[in-house]
């Protein structure tokens, strides 16, 4: 692993903590570094000698120093703006692949059982309150489901729009593209890889409104609502059902061949 593939590993990480805490300083704390050093597969040393350079090149503010109250190896290091938008400007799936994604998933439902597990068998009657994503496409409610739970609202709807990206890839065969290019060329009206049966307006809708929600929906920028949860939880449901119907909408494109 060279040095710029460390050093984007370790501005994703940082952007991951802005998108559960927003733009306000946080302390990096020894298990979230250690977290840290699982999710991108970077050594504890490397890692922090990333925060250092990213904080030279104007990608992050404020490095891992011990202060009041905190541990030796605790700190404090955030993304900065202008980190923010180096990542926002790439392919989502240049920075995490696909096996280190598939892990955090398996550590986020290993997280849950654990509590789950720990929690007293209560006596009283449980909710009869329908799971909020059991209506979504499988896919969705798999990937989106542990974080929706946790309250980390735009990581949820960022992460099932990296799962429609995926499916793009391989129901058309191109592996090699993302995003906007991608959907343009998987939908073309002229020389479509995927094809929708019946009027031709459809196949012209549906570019629009694929290569349309790699701006608008996988920038979590565009979905944020702290100021008042149940607006952004109502925003996020929303949001994953727009995407859930996009997945059905692939389910029954054809193939070229």
């Amino acid at each position: 692993m060279n040095r710029a593939e460390i050093q984007m590993r370790a501005l994703h990480f940082l952007y991951t903590r802005y998108e559960a805490f927003g733009p306000q300083p946080h302390m990096i704390s020894r298990e979230e570094l250690h977290e840290a050093v699982i999710r991108t597969g970077v050594t504890e040393p490397d890692l922090r000698r990333a925060f250092r350079e990213l904080e030279e090149d104007g990608l992050a503010e404020g490095h891992p120093r011990p202060g009041a109250g905190m541990h030796p190896e605790d700190g404090l290091v955030w993304i900065s703006p202008a980190g923010r938008r180096r990542i926002e400007a790439l392919p989502a799936n240049l920075v995490f692949s696909e096996q280190i994604r598939e892990q955090v998933r398996i550590e986020r439902a290993g997280q849950q059982r654990l509590v789950q597990d720990s929690t007293p068998a209560r006596t009283t009657p449980q909710s009869t309150q329908p799971d909020p994503l059991g209506m979504l496409h499988p896919q969705v409610a798999r990937v989106a489901r542990p974080l929706f739970l946790d309250g980390h609202f735009r990581q949820a709807v960022f992460d099932a729009w990296l799962e429609l990206n995926k499916a793009v890839q391989e129901k058309s065969g191109r592996l090699d593209l993302d995003g906007v290019p991608l959907m343009e060329l998987a939908f073309s009206p002229k020389n479509p890889l995927l094809k929708f049966e019946g009027h031709p307006d459809e196949q012209f809708g549906y570019i629009r409104i694929f290569s349309g929600g790699v701006l608008a929906i996988r920038n979590p920028r565009a979905h944020a609502r702290e100021d008042n949860l149940e607006e952004h939880r109502q925003e996020t449901l929303e949001l994953l059902a727009m995407i859930s119907a996009l997945f059905r909408v692939l389910d029954r494109a054809l193939k070229v061949t």
